[in-house]
Parts: C-alpha cells; structure tokens; sequence
C-alpha cells in the first residue's frame, strides 16, 4: 500500500507518504539511552515476550561491530525476520539517510518534515485530534560534533560518533580532553548517538528497521492523563497496567512484566505495533531523507 498525504492536504509536506506494513515473525521494540539499550522481543508465532538489556559501554574500539556481537549475543537470531522499532530519530537533520555516504540536504529544513507531517495527520483525525505531539527536536550533525569534543562526553558515544561521522583516517577515538565546547540547549540529545548507531547495527544484520516513539503510543492507549517520568513508581504502574491490558487483548502467553520504565517503553512499542497488525491499521510515515516512522492508526483521507 502506498498512499500519498500530499495528494489530500497541502499542508502535509509533499515528499511524505503513507506506506502499510506487515509484521514479521519477530518485532523488537528498543528504547535508547546512553548507556543501554532495552530491548523488548516479540516472537509473533508464539506470542511470547522477552526483555533483554544490552550494555553500550565498552565498545569504543569498534562501536558498530561490537553492538551487533551484542545484539546477536542477547538475541541469536536476530537478522531479516526482524522488526526493530526504534526509540530515536535514525539521522542528524542535515543529513539524508538513505544515502550510503554522508550527505547533506540542500535545502536543511528548520525542523522535520516527518514531525510536521505526522502532527497534521493527528490533527486531521477526530480521535486524535485535541493530542498534542511534544517531540525533541532532531539537531544538526554539528550538534552532535560538539557533543564528541566535549570533555564529559561518554567514551562509548565518542567513539559512535566517530564512526559514523568522521573521516575513516582519523584517530578511532581522539583526546578532546583539554577542549572546552559548549553545547546549547543541554546534553540530553546526545543519546541519539546511541540511536544512530543502533540502526546501524541492525539494519546491517538485515533488520527492518523504525523510528518509533513509546510516549505517543502509551498515549494513544489510554484515556486518561499520562503520568510524566518522573513520577516514579506511580508512573511505572501505569505503563505496566497499560501494557497488561494490550497484553490481554492480543493474547501474549505467560511473559515478565516490564520491571523499569525502559522496559515498559521498549514493550509499548511493539504492542501497539502488534495490535495494530490485528487492526489492520500499522503503516509507516516515510521521508526519503529522515526515514520511516512507526504509525498505528490510519490517517483520515
């Protein structure tokens, strides 16, 4: 299926499409953080679920190929069977990621298409509608350059940004010790150094891979008011209770519940990425230059 949102509404940016997605017989929902990656695995044939940390530190002397040992160490059969939904964008703004090499966009956006196409489908959709979508915003690649010269930055997200982002003849893992860079805005973006990588790694193992986002879709499960993070306990009650109810509607067998917040995020997502299959609803938002994004509903046309 492929259906164009440009076609119907000019507000929704032109190179934005709709396309369905069939779901495989193994769908991973991975929540990003700088130090781990938490891994929710749904086996679709016999609908059980696993959870699974992977630990990102120690990876600096190659970050790409040592995550897959990682990943493939945790989840042997990990590879073209799978689904990966992705708690992270899969490329800086200023690039296009569905080039080999890297390329910038010309024109760079302010912000992305995606996050303003998938903004108007909610606002076109009478169920949706009065939801409103609270995004990071995606930085630039020089963002991130920043983050890697500082003095604080994690030795396992240098050395990603490394590999992905700078020249192959340059050191593995330089000294930036006695730089001093500021970075605006914070450090908590620079995660996605994570992110990045984690698409990397699987797309190479041959998964399919998505951009997900486990607020929205703990959001679109409840009626009542989402609880913020930092709530604590009460906050993870509530996500364990929403994931339970999804559960039973699409029938998982005896599976641990999710004992963290990271762990109830990565289990959002592929929930909700299963229980729309049943629906018949689960599509993906696509940019050439920004990737796919996990959909769940079907947008109004």
């Amino acid at each position: 299926m492929k259906d164009s949102l440009s076609r119907q509404d000019p507000a929704v940016p032109s190179q934005c499409e709709v396309r369905g997605v069939t779901l495989p017989e193994m769908v991973a929902g991975i929540d990003v953080g700088e130090d781990f990656l938490d891994l929710a695995v749904l086996r679709t044939i016999t609908m059980t679920l696993e959870h699974h940390r992977i630990a990102l530190r120690g990876i600096e002397a190659a970050p790409l190929e040592m995550l897959r040992e990682r990943l493939r160490a945790c989840c042997p059969d990990v590879g073209p069977r799978w689904l990966a939904l992705i708690d992270s964008p899969c490329w800086p703004l200023d690039l296009d990621c569905s080039k080999p090499a890297l390329v910038r966009r010309d024109p760079v956006p302010a912000g992305r298409l995606l996050d303003g196409a998938l903004r108007e489908i909610m606002r076109a959709s009478p169920s949706h509608a009065a939801m409103r979508l609270s995004m990071f915003p995606t930085p630039r690649l020089d963002y991130f350059t920043r983050c890697a010269r500082r003095p604080t930055c994690k030795p396992h997200l240098r050395a990603a940004y490394m590999h992905l982002f700078e020249p192959a003849d340059r050191p593995a893992n330089p000294d930036f010790s006695g730089e001093s860079v500021s970075v605006e805005g914070g450090n908590f973006t620079r995660f996605m150094l994570a992110g990045f990588l984690a698409f990397k790694a699987f797309q190479s193992l041959g998964a399919q891979t998505l951009e997900a986002y486990p607020e929205l879709q703990f959001r679109l499960s409840v009626s009542e008011r989402l609880l913020p993070k930092r709530a604590g306990g009460p906050a993870l009650a509530q996500r364990v209770a929403i994931n339970r109810k999804l559960r039973r509607v699409i029938g998982i067998k005896r599976s641990p519940l999710p004992a963290s917040l990271d762990q109830a995020d990565a289990e959002i997502l592929v929930l909700s990425a299963a229980l729309a299959a049943r629906r018949g609803s689960l599509g993906t938002l696509e940019h050439p230059a920004e990737g796919r994004f996990l959909l769940t509903f079907q947008p109004v046309r």
